[in-house]
């Protein structure tokens, strides 16, 4: 039995060429996607059904939605939530909940990590 295995690396877009049926046109074809949680996770909505997301969650992020959503869509959803809080405690000083990095106080900060 052979199998064949095909991997597209997307680099940054080029906006001369790229555009929305071209993004469509790609996630229809991707059936197992590898993605940081973020925005761009959304286009999954355009990929095969049973076709699988594994989500990256950085230390600190709450945002449970792709978890929820995904499955609703017929993708099966896998999450890996990064434990490691050694940027937060060099960026703060001391190790802090993903609830107390959240706050109005820490929030701009976190996000530039």
């Amino acid at each position: 039995l052979q199998h064949m295995y095909f991997f597209e690396r997307v680099g940054k877009p080029d906006c001369r060429t790229q555009n929305v049926d071209y993004d469509i046109s790609l996630f229809n074809r991707i059936t197992f996607l590898i993605s940081i949680h973020g925005a761009g996770i959304a286009n999954a909505m355009y990929m095969p059904k049973n076709s699988v997301v594994l989500e990256i969650v950085p230390y600190g992020v709450l945002d449970n939605t792709y978890m929820r959503l995904l499955p609703s869509m017929g993708l099966n959803h896998w999450r890996y939530y990064e434990e490691d809080d050694t940027q937060v405690v060099e960026k703060f000083g001391r190790k802090m909940s993903p609830e107390e990095l959240w706050t109005s106080e820490y929030r701009g900060t976190l996000k530039s990590l």
